[in-house]
């Protein structure tokens, strides 16, 4: 495959991998936890970059996905059960000390 194709593959499953999370967490009335997540997504990146010091490679979406989870599962799980009437100010909170 040439690297148009590849750029259009990537690009195409980004993007709805990307819409399909974000009308979940829309409906659900989670907006901010999409922040959260990204933010989150990018420093796993950054720590797979320092670990192996490489730009590519699969370890940068483990790197990825293993912070995002993590975030994920906090964040609803965790904060949840301790701010469950603010969760919108916990997310914030999370937000600011990143």
């Amino acid at each position: 495959m040439s690297y148009t194709g590849w750029i259009l593959l990537t690009a195409s499953l980004v993007g709805l991998s990307c819409g399909l999370i974000g009308v979940l967490l829309i409906l659900r009335r989670m907006a901010m936890m999409a922040d959260v997540i990204s933010h989150t997504v990018l420093l796993g990146i950054v720590f797979a970059y320092l670990v192996t010091r490489e730009l590519t490679g699969i370890h940068m979406l483990i790197g990825a996905v293993v912070t995002g989870l993590i975030t994920a599962l906090l964040s609803n799980g965790f904060i949840h059960e301790v701010y469950s009437k603010r969760l919108r100010l916990a997310l914030s909170l999370q937000l600011y000390l990143r």
